[in-house]
C-alpha cells in the first residue's frame, strides 16, 4: 500500500530513486567482496578493488603463487573475471572455494592455519 500510494503522489521516479539508493546498491558487492578477501589473511598476497557497481565487483588478487586474477563477485557468486574469447568460468558460492579451486599454495595454507587453530585448541 504505501508503495503504491508514494508512486501516486510523488511519481515512480521518486519512488525508484527513493528504494535503488545506487550508492548503497553499488557499494555492496564492494563490502562484501572486500570483507571475503580480507578475511584470507596470509593465504593470499594481497588484493585491491578495482571496481564496484550495482551489479558486481572486481577486485585484482595476488596468490600465494604469484599469479594476478581479478575476482568478480556478482549476483551469481564468485568467478576469475575471462576475457570474452576465453569464456566463462565456474561460478562459486564462497571465495574460500574459488581459491582453493586455483591456488594449490591457498588449500596448503588453509590446511595449515586449520591445523595450528585446532593444535592450540587441545
Amino acid at each position: 500500500m504505501f508503495s503504491t500510494v508514494f508512486k501516486h503522489r510523488f511519481g515512480v521516479l521518486a519512488f525508484f530513486n527513493l528504494f535503488s539508493n545506487s550508492s548503497m546498491s553499488s557499494s555492496f558487492f564492494g563490502q562484501e567482496l572486500h570483507r571475503a578477501l580480507r578475511e584470507q589473511g596470509p593465504a593470499i598476497h594481497g588484493f585491491k578493488i578495482v571496481s564496484a557497481s550495482p551489479l558486481q565487483a572486481v577486485a585484482r588478487v595476488k596468490t600465494l603463487e604469484g599469479h594476478t586474477l581479478e575476482v568478480l563477485l556478482t549476483q551469481q557468486g564468485y568467478k576469475v573475471d575471462c576475457k570474452p574469447n576465453e569464456g566463462m568460468t565456474q561460478a562459486f558460492e564462497t571465495v574460500e572455494d574459488l581459491l582453493h579451486s586455483i591456488s594449490p599454495l591457498y588449500a596448503q595454507r588453509r590446511s595449515e592455519a586449520l591445523f595450528e587453530a585446532l593444535k592450540r585448541l587441545s
